[in-house]
């Protein structure tokens, strides 16, 4: 018997016929028929052409490695109640356990032994741009600007994905607050930031979690940027990771 080996690439969508001013509907359709391959075949692609500035992204991740790195007695003054509090902010490493939850729709409810995973290895915080919890100050400007920018890249993904599906331009507007205005951004959005500190040998066994467990995200779209230095290989199989300045676009379970 012969042993088979199949490589597998993650898709890699350039959407900027939808980001960038002028392009024409051809682009517009090939772009939204690899889309429609990407989401239909795989279900999640990396995108490029999304337009959001490195210096954006940088500001970003420097604001939060200040504001993570902070004592524990620090950021707990930004815990603003249990975890998956409708204020958001910080949640300190142990509290989540995103394995342990499913849609809990239908017949996929989970399993007992789920209930059971052990906490996740990681540090969270998660903006909501309310005016009663101001942001952390050492990355509430940069967290903003990302945000606004994240909001125009999701707008062009639904307008990308109602021409996949063949539905009228706008669709998914209804469903949406309109990009540009962040104290609506919590009616149907959050933007989270992870930290995975450095552990201890204690900390890590045959028992422990993962850093984030495996999960389903429930609606939408997720829209994630990992650290530059996460590009390389995944897993076993040689599956390649992202270019640089890509996003990993995951689609959810309405």
């Amino acid at each position: 018997m012969s042993a088979q080996c199949t490589e597998a690439r993650v898709p890699v969508v350039d959407i900027s016929a939808f980001t960038v001013p002028g392009s024409s509907q051809d682009e517009k359709e090939r772009t939204a028929r690899e889309w429609d391959r990407a989401m239909t075949e795989v279900g999640f692609a990396l995108i490029t052409g999304h337009g959001v500035s490195q210096e954006i992204i940088d500001d970003l991740r420097a604001g939060a490695c200040v504001y993570f790195t902070q004592t524990d007695e620090q950021k707990a003054t930004d815990i603003r109640g249990p975890y998956g509090h409708p204020d958001g902010g910080y949640t300190a490493m142990g509290a989540e356990a995103v394995g342990r939850t499913r849609d809990r729709h239908g017949g996929d409810g989970g399993t007992a032994a789920a209930a059971t995973k052990p906490p996740d290895l990681v540090e969270s915080y998660v903006f909501k741009f309310r005016e009663k919890y101001p942001e952390p100050p050492q990355m509430a400007s940069a967290a903003a600007a990302y945000a606004l920018e994240l909001q125009r890249v999701l707008s062009a993904l639904h307008d990308m994905s109602a021409l996949s599906l063949g539905l009228p331009r706008g669709f998914f507007d209804a469903y949406y607050r309109a990009p540009g205005d962040l104290s609506t951004l919590a009616d149907n959005c959050s933007m989270r930031l992870a930290y995975y500190p450095a552990l201890d040998a204690g900390q890590v066994g045959p028992e422990s979690g993962l850093r984030y467990a495996e999960h389903s995200d429930y609606t939408g779209f997720t829209i994630l940027h990992q650290d530059e230095g996460d590009e390389g290989e995944l897993g076993s199989g040689g599956l390649e990771v992202r270019p640089p300045r890509a996003f990993q676009l995951c689609g959810g379970y309405a």
